[in-house]
């Protein structure tokens, strides 16, 4: 499932990036045209008077190229809200010291996030989000169950930002702020749902790219890895929660449509 994800994702970036190509060659073709029409519009004004077919200041204007089109967008960008949708998550099932196996099942996970530059394209970002974390708990000497935990998220980060002609190409690095939230058990056999209620941090890196489509318009993805080390309580048995730690590296790819000016 991560995969034909994952795949799903490549073919979507493959397209967005084949349509920008596209409207700069047909810009580029535009501008020729241009051209050409003014080179034919100052060869008919010049006279036979003019034996050294000197030109006008009028008509060397006319020879200049015109500025790049809008689909290029403002190199320098000084602040960006995005909206980031989580395409997929990878992360290796973790077996705990109380013998208890957690897998990672889905993510679902949306987060807005707000970018401010300087003028050498280092930005500090920004955001706010929330996921359902969809998950499986296996203990040895108990019934394994799903579970769903909600989380509300806080982001903090620092990106370098390289501006290309079409595309914004930034590393960076993110601390994501995790408040765990409740735990809805799908088991018959228990019945009550479990509060965390406790705020987390972790550390990772990211990678992104967002092609340039208008002057403000971008759509691109980010590729995270990211460390996380937590405790969260599950039903070890049927008796009473216990909690358990959580560490292990996700790696997540999310899709980003937003505005830059």
């Amino acid at each position: 499932m991560h995969t034909s994800k994952l795949l799903f994702s490549l073919l979507i970036l493959l397209f967005v990036c084949g349509a920008t190509v596209q409207a700069q060659l047909e810009y580029a073709a535009m501008g020729l045209t241009n051209v050409s029409s003014k080179l034919n519009n100052a060869t008919q004004r010049t006279t036979p008077a003019l034996t050294n077919l000197a030109l006008t200041k009028q008509d060397q204007k006319s020879w200049k190229i015109a500025p790049p089109p809008p689909i290029l967008g403002n190199i320098q960008d000084r602040v960006s809200l995005m909206l980031n949708i989580r395409a997929f998550t990878q992360a290796e099932p973790i077996d705990d010291v109380n013998d208890v196996l957690y897998s990672l099942q889905d993510v679902t996970a949306f987060s807005l996030n707000l970018r401010l530059f300087n003028v050498r394209q280092w930005a500090f970002r920004i955001g706010a989000g929330y996921q359902d974390v969809d998950y499986k708990i296996d203990p040895d000497f108990s019934s394994a169950y799903n579970a769903l935990r909600r989380d509300y998220l806080l982001f903090l980060g620092i990106e370098k930002h390289f501006q290309l002609p079409i595309v914004d190409i930034y590393p960076g690095v993110i601390v994501p702020i995790v408040y765990v939230g409740e735990e809805e058990i799908e088991q018959n056999l228990i019945k009550d749902n479990i509060e965390n209620g406790q705020v987390d941090a972790s550390i990772g890196v990211l990678l992104g790219a967002n092609f340039r489509l208008l002057n403000f318009l971008r759509l691109g993805g980010e590729f995270h890895v990211t460390y996380q080390d937590f405790k969260q309580q599950v039903w070890r048995n049927l008796d009473e929660p216990n909690k358990i730690q959580l560490r292990a590296l996700n790696y997540n790819f999310e899709f980003v449509v937003g505005i830059a000016f």
